[in-house]
């Protein structure tokens, strides 16, 4: 997990603030005309004005805005699995985790009244009953689903935001490139649009643009699906990474380069948390990030190779053959690549394994 270096002011780029002043009016017409408030720095308010609408969806902070609608006990219930029957949930017999984790935290003694009114709508699964149900709370949670529906960004300007973004790696993996193309004329960019609080948990930072995060298509479609993260479970890139509290290691370096010619021993690659920061483990699990760069064995030993093959004495070599025109940091440069800082580790793929394995190495 790299942190997104977006430029300061960001939100308030020309781009950015012409798409959501559009958005912003069409969410304070519907808003008006609905009886919701949020708690915000300790006070429930209401938006007053187009403005406020617009500084909500353009904070850093948009998280602290707490908005008052459906219970806690519904939110939940609705983001249980969607082929999951009412009936199960009310038995309470079930195997999967996510329906124990619910029980665990709504238990009966506490929440009679919610399984009460849950018990009407016993022969529907949680899909039917998200369309079907009467009930006050999941009206009010469809609501506010289409006050700040996200298909009230257009896809052109999703792709213009993508553009002033101008992030050229996923920073969830570090691996893939999210770049802009030319299609038709229209620039267009290979990233997704990944909510980091999750649009079905919480539908009012659908559109929030601090909750937008540029990442690929593998990591939002394949591996990261409906995890729930928060900037209490895990690394949230605008404002955190990994850096050095979290980093690749070789495990088995000391193996590998002792091993003799009958043997054919590989670089184990591992991404280290050695303070055992449950954030970062949280992150590290959810995007399958140890299981993906055990792929790049091949990668770290080919570093390995580098590093052995450069010595002073190859350096030297060198800049007598390109007397003048080279000196020994660029020739260093030039096999390893130019040492990083943490901001930059967003251009380059693999900008931090690079970083990190050479660091042991000692490169770096």
């Amino acid at each position: 997990m790299i942190k997104i270096p977006l430029p300061e002011n960001f939100e308030k780029r020309k781009v950015i603030d012409n798409i959501y002043t559009g958005i912003a009016d069409k969410i304070y017409q519907e808003f008006k005309a609905a009886n919701f408030s949020f708690e915000y720095n300790g006070k429930v308010r209401n938006f007053t004005s187009v403005s406020e609408v617009k500084y909500f969806l353009l904070a850093k902070n948009f998280y602290d805005y707490k908005f008052q609608y459906c219970s806690n006990f519904m939110r939940d219930l609705i983001n249980l699995p969607s082929n999951m029957k009412i009936k199960t949930i009310l038995n309470g017999k079930s195997t999967s985790s996510n329906l124990s984790a619910f029980l665990c935290k709504y238990n009966r003694t506490e929440y009679q009244r919610d399984y009460n009114r849950l018990s009407l709508y016993d022969t529907l699964t949680i899909n039917m009953f998200k369309t079907k149900s009467t009930d006050s709370d999941v009206e009010q949670y469809k609501q506010v689903c289409k006050i700040f529906d996200y298909h009230k960004l257009k896809n052109r300007d999703r792709h213009a935001i993508l553009n002033e973004m101008n992030i050229r790696v996923c920073p969830y993996c570090n691996m893939n490139y999210t770049i802009s193309f030319t299609d038709e004329g229209v620039e267009k960019n290979t990233a997704d649009i990944d909510h980091f609080y999750i649009q079905s948990k919480y539908p009012e930072y659908s559109l929030c643009l601090y909750n937008f995060v540029p990442a690929c298509p593998v990591c939002n479609q394949k591996i990261k699906g409906i995890h729930r993260m928060t900037k209490e479970t895990h690394i949230y890139p605008y404002s955190e990474e990994f850096g050095d509290q979290c980093y690749f290691r070789i495990k088995n370096l000391l193996e590998y380069l002792i091993q003799d010619k009958n043997q054919d021993i590989q670089a184990t690659v591992i991404l280290s948390n050695p303070t055992r920061n449950y954030r970062m483990k949280h992150s590290i699990d959810d995007f399958k990030l140890n299981e993906r760069y055990e792929k790049f064995s091949s990668f770290a030993e080919e570093l390995i190779r580098k590093v052995q093959i450069y010595n002073e004495i190859y350096a030297t070599s060198l800049q007598e053959t390109f007397k003048g025109l080279i000196d020994s940091e660029n020739i260093k440069n030039l096999i390893f690549g130019r040492r990083l800082s943490s901001e930059e580790y967003g251009k380059i793929s693999l900008g931090k394994f690079t970083h990190d394995i050479l660091e042991q190495l000692g490169m770096f």
